[in-house]
Formats: structure tokens, C-alpha cells, sequence
């Protein structure tokens, strides 16, 4: 899960994206394009989650977009295609696709007013309605939505705080709704410090370039605001524990002079692989 944050203010929209792409356990991490815009029915695409689903979704959006005439009827047929799209990943793919979500955010000529939805895989990609300040990952200062409660609550099932972490969480205060590019830019910074570098726990990666676009009727700016800095001690800290080949490098956390590679990194994945065939042998 990578940085993505929108609101919408009647007559235009806003969001921010970071460009960070990376494999679950982080064994790479590069770069990409999280949003597409589609001026001429004054539209946006932003996807989060499996990076192969996620180029789909934004071409299928584009080929989509030539057939409808407005941001409502892209609404309209988006469970069906984001479906289909999911299911070619699935079936062509290598390996089970992550959870992903799509957010589509226009002018509504029902609503006369800009509106945000979201799709999420676990949903069926079914439309939901966003009437709030959306950022995902949320810092821990702020109430996070309803799917990144679920999702965290699934993903760490088996630690002891997770439950207790989620209630104090989800009575933390809304997100603030920016107001101006340098609060826009304070929230990523606040998610990235509080949700990448400051503690292990649901820790996820916010790295790469902040990207802001102002999207209103007829005419759309996206711009740089901000760059991270994705290398020393800040960087290491944020990979630390995974299994990105600066991380294996460092020594590892219980003092036993090994790298963590060849020390609790190597006994994670000899656990793992001792696991699957044990799930494959009981199939």
C-alpha cells in the first residue's frame, strides 16, 4: 500500500499520489505512476495496490472512457470492468494479485458537483461513495477509513495488539481537508513519518515523489510538490526488518553479530516455505 489521498470542494477536486512500487516483503522497490487523468469528461483513475492490475485498470479506464460520455456512465460500468480486469490478473498473473482499490473522481452532471468512488477488490469492486478526505495509509493521528480498518485487522490477525490498535484508532479525529498545496504536502510527510519511519507496526512504505493535481471543469494541473529522500539512515530505517537487500545486509536485531539475512530472515523464510508445503501436502 502506497500513498493516495483525495478530497473533492464542489467545483474541482484534489489529490496527491507518492510513486513508490514494491514487492510485498520489499524485496524490490521502484517507481511508478499512480493516477491518469481523462480531460475530456474531466476525470481521474488512481489505483492502489497490485502494480500489473493497477496499468490494467488505468488503460481499461482510457478505452473505456472513449465508449461513455460522461463521468457518470464511467461510474455506472466500472464494477463491471474492474471485475473482468481482476479476474484476467487472476488467471494470467504470477501469484495471487494483492488487494487492490480503485478510485474514480470527476464531475458528476447528476450531482453537479465533483464526486469520488471507491472499488475495492474484497467488495467485488463494488461503487462506493467518498464523502470525506480519503488517505491511505492514514497517519496514526487521524481516523482511518472503514477499509484500511479491515484490512489491517485481516493482515495481522495473529498480533496480540491488533484489535486494541484498531479501536484507538478509529477514534482518532477525521482527516483535516487541505486547503492549500503545503497542507496537502504536510499530510503526505505526516504519513510518511508516522506510517514508514517511526514504528514497525502496519508499517507500509511512502517514498518517492509527492505528485499534486487540481482536476476542474476543462482543465487539469498535476505537479512535483514534494520529493522524499529515499536514501541514509532515513531509508534504512524505513526497510529495516524487510527483505530489501539493504535491510538483509544490516545486522540483525537480536545482537547475534549475523547479518539479518542470514540470521531471523533466513529462519522467517525456511518457516514460511515449511508452511506452504505443508498447506500443499494437506490439499
Amino acid at each position: 500500500m502506497t500513498l493516495i489521498a483525495f478530497a473533492t470542494y464542489g467545483d474541482h477536486a484534489e489529490f496527491i499520489t507518492d510513486t513508490a512500487s514494491y514487492t510485498r516483503s520489499v524485496t524490490h522497490l521502484g517507481r511508478c505512476t499512480k493516477h491518469l487523468t481523462i480531460p475530456h469528461i474531466d476525470a481521474a483513475v488512481l489505483v492502489q495496490g497490485d502494480s500489473d492490475y493497477g496499468v490494467a485498470v488505468k488503460t481499461g479506464a482510457l478505452l473505456t472512457s472513449a465508449s461513455v460520455s460522461t463521468f457518470d456512465e464511467l461510474v455506472e460500468t466500472a464494477p463491471e470492468w474492474l471485475a473482468v480486469l481482476w479476474r484476467d490478473r487472476r488467471e494470467t498473473g504470477n501469484g495471487e494479485p494483492c488487494e487492490s482499490v480503485a478510485f474514480l473522481i470527476g464531475w458528476s452532471d447528476t450531482e453537479q458537483e465533483f464526486t469520488a468512488y471507491a472499488f475495492a477488490s474484497e467488495r467485488e469492486f463494488k461503487a462506493h461513495r467518498v464523502n470525506r478526505t480519503w488517505v491511505m495509509p492514514c497517519p496514526w493521528d487521524y481516523r482511518p477509513t472503514a477499509l484500511e480498518l479491515r484490512r489491517m485487522r485481516r493482515w495481522m490477525h495473529d498480533h496480540p495488539d491488533v484489535d486494541k490498535a484498531a479501536e484507538m484508532w478509529s477514534h482518532c479525529p477525521p482527516v483535516r481537508t487541505p486547503q492549500s498545496v503545503d497542507e496537502w504536502v504536510a499530510l503526505a510527510k505526516l504519513a510518511r513519518q508516522q506510517r514508514s519511519i517511526r514504528e514497525t507496526f502496519a508499517r507500509v512504505v511512502v517514498a518517492g515523489d509527492v505528485f499534486h493535481t487540481r482536476l476542474a471543469r476543462g482543465e487539469v494541473a498535476t505537479r512535483r510538490v514534494h520529493r522524499f529522500n529515499d536514501s541514509g539512515d532515513e531509508f534504512a530505517q524505513m526497510v529495516r526488518w524487510t527483505e530489501h537487500p539493504q535491510a538483509l545486509a544490516a545486522t540483525c536485531w537480536c545482537d547475534s553479530g549475523a547479518t539479518f539475512g542470514e540470521c531471523h530472515a533466513k529462519a522467517e523464510q525456511e518457516e514460511l516455505a515449511t508452511t506452504e508445503a505443508d498447506a500443499v501436502a494437506r490439499a
